[in-house]
């Protein structure tokens, strides 16, 4: 996504929020078949996870309250996966 237009995609969100969600969840499928390689097991893998995350994010109207939310799972799951790093390295 080289060409991210912010100020179009900002307009599109203020002005025709069912379009922007469409278009949105267009791309974010389009990135996540990519990122799977044509493992359907792994796409559905991060698939889940893009559920679990709208369903988190729909609680919320606040754009800064939505990346709190998003910054709080990352570490949440850094966190996991540093302690699964530790289990294996002791």
């Amino acid at each position: 996504m080289s060409n991210f237009d912010f100020d179009y995609w900002s307009n599109l969100a203020n002005t025709d929020v069912e379009s922007f969600n469409m278009q949105r969840d267009f791309i974010i499928k389009k990135a996540i078949r990519k990122i799977s390689k044509g493992d359907s097991r792994r796409e559905w893998v991060i698939s889940g996870i893009q559920v679990r995350l709208n369903k988190k994010l729909s609680r919320y109207k606040d754009p800064v309250a939505k990346m709190s939310v998003v910054y709080g799972m990352m570490l949440s799951s850094l966190d996991d996966l540093n302690d699964a790093y530790k289990g294996v390295m002791s």
